[in-house]
């Protein structure tokens, strides 16, 4: 393969030591996230992905991609994953949590009826 021609005087230009073409450079973005997938993977660290998934009421956990427990609330699956996540966490694994934004007119957390008296009432 020849090298590129030069814009300025249509003669062949050589970059860097003269052996031939300089490889395009990598942004330094993408040479980042590759160099910490290899440290990680260097390191051998065990990464646990939970992934919250489901409708009004009916919500699932997933666990590296395998459905772990299911849910009444996306809040009460939350509260399942920071729990097993901070486990993980402990144990020495990266920890990667997965929850979808609320969609129009869905409540974020369940309501609470503790079938007792409100605590604003207390005051």
């Amino acid at each position: 393969m020849f090298p590129p021609l030069c814009a300025n005087h249509g003669k062949r230009q050589m970059h860097g030591t003269g052996h031939g073409p300089e490889p395009p450079r990598v942004p330094d973005r993408f040479m980042f996230a590759v160099q910490e997938e290899a440290m990680r993977t260097a390191r051998r660290i065990p990464q646990d992905i939970y992934r919250i998934r489901g409708n009004e009421t009916d919500w699932q956990v997933e666990l590296n991609g395998q459905i772990d427990r299911s849910y009444a609330s996306k809040q009460a699956a939350f509260e399942g994953v920071v729990a097993a996540a901070s486990k993980a966490l402990r144990d020495g694994h990266e920890i990667v949590i997965l929850v979808p934004a609320s969609r129009p007119g869905e409540r974020a957390f369940a309501e609470e009826d503790s079938g007792g008296i409100p605590w604003s009432s207390l005051t």
